[in-house]
């Protein structure tokens, strides 16, 4: 399976890739691998553990979704296909739609074929967010917090940086309870 909450992912930032088979968002691999293909600046993420995703990494689950997709999505699907004369972007269009009508919000795809996909971008996390949002129990230096028997001093600083965090104007409020 491709990714997973709260799995380490990888993208290509310098992607210019414009196939997107499941649809507008931001496309990520569990392994980098499968990523270094669309560019050559791969970073790691964090699948926010939070964000629902939808399990289409079989092909045949996909295609069964993608029909069903097109069929209560006709009228998206043909005014998408009239303005882009593109099949692969009516399907793609329409398989985002009925996700994000089920509630969805991201898919999980074939890493080898086309990857997966989240439709909001802040639901991959940098390891940093992904530590300070107090998904991850490790140091700022990367090493396990609690090998050592430190657990509350490292409980601490986490803290901290959360709250810093949760005032900066790059998370907002989204981690706020």
């Amino acid at each position: 399976m491709t990714g997973g909450k709260g799995q380490k992912v990888y993208r290509a930032v310098d992607s210019t890739n414009p196939h997107k088979v499941l649809g507008e968002g931001v496309y990520f691999a569990a392994d980098p691998k499968n990523v270094s293909r669309y560019g050559k600046k791969i970073e790691t993420y964090y699948l926010d553990p939070r964000v629902k995703m939808l399990d289409l990494t079989d092909p045949n689950k996909l295609s069964r979704f993608s029909e069903e997709a097109v069929k209560q999505n006709l009228t998206l699907f043909k005014t998408t296909l009239d303005k882009t004369n593109s099949d692969e972007e009516a399907v793609a269009k329409v398989i985002t739609a009925q996700a994000k009508k089920m509630g969805y919000g991201g898919i999980m795809g074939d890493d080898r074929a086309f990857g997966s996909v989240v439709f909001n971008k802040r639901d991959l996390l940098s390891p940093g967010q992904y530590a300070q949002a107090g998904f991850a129990r490790f140091t700022k230096d990367g090493g396990d917090s609690f090998k050592k028997g430190n657990s509350k001093k490292v409980e601490k600083a986490l803290e901290a940086e959360f709250e810093k965090m949760k005032k900066s104007k790059e998370v907002g409020t989204q981690y706020s309870q």
